[in-house]
């Protein structure tokens, strides 16, 4: 079983790099026919169907797949629209229902129902529970919960507001594919257990020879640090 830990920094912060606004688009093409449906698509998966009241009868395909808890990421249209730290506070109320402190039955929204009852399978019976039932307790109770909802209680939390480079920077174009080929590779086999993780200085030296450091160089000499 994996377990999620927060990595604090020299001074005990917690560092995280708050997202941006808006992190992509969906387009159509000039003339296509009906532009509308996408708008409809969006409605029905992000508004329609998570706030349905019986989504197994009025939708039944979707509840069997968002029951399965796949990632979004396979979605038609991949978008997520949510109010600020709502993924902190979703966590927080499907954790808190699993175990036991509030009436699941009571939870309105059926991704946050579904995560709940998936955490509460995993914790009243580890053994006989489907891996979903795991990786949505990982995920959700003991990485968003207990991890980054912990860290904001306990102040040890410090948001950093990314700086944005405009300019283009030469040394990812030259080096950007094979060093993020290695990232990719190297942190499965960290995850999988084929490398130690006593091998990460390693990895270091291997990323900054890559390229790695010739990229970090350039941002720092474009930011004026």
């Amino acid at each position: 079983m994996f377990t999620p830990f927060a990595i604090e920094d020299s001074k005990g912060k917690v560092n995280s790099v708050q997202k941006a606004g808006v992190g992509g688009f969906v387009v159509v093409r000039k003339g296509f026919q009906k532009p509308e449906l996408i708008v409809k698509m969006l409605n029905l998966i992000f508004d329609e169907v998570p706030n349905s009241s019986n989504m197994e009868e009025e939708y039944p395909e979707i509840y069997e797949y968002a029951k399965a808890a796949v990632d979004g990421s396979v979605r038609p249209i991949n978008i997520e629209m949510f109010q600020n730290l709502s993924e902190i506070d979703d966590a927080m109320i499907a954790s808190d229902a699993a175990q036991g402190n509030s009436d699941i039955s009571s939870v309105s929204n059926f991704t946050i129902k579904n995560n709940a009852m998936k955490m509460k399978n995993f914790i009243d019976n580890a053994s006989a529970s489907d891996p979903t039932d795991w990786a949505v307790y990982s995920s959700r109770l003991l990485a968003i919960n207990h991890v980054m909802n912990g860290v904001r209680n306990n102040g040890s939390y410090r948001e950093v507001n990314p700086i944005a480079i405009f300019q283009k920077i030469d040394a990812t174009e030259r080096n950007g594919p094979q060093v993020t080929k290695l990232e990719e590779e190297t942190f499965i086999k960290f995850v999988t257990g084929e490398k130690s993780l006593y091998e990460f200085d390693t990895y270091v030296k291997e990323w900054n020879e890559q390229g790695g450091h010739a990229i970090v160089k350039e941002m720092a000499r474009l930011v004026g640090n």
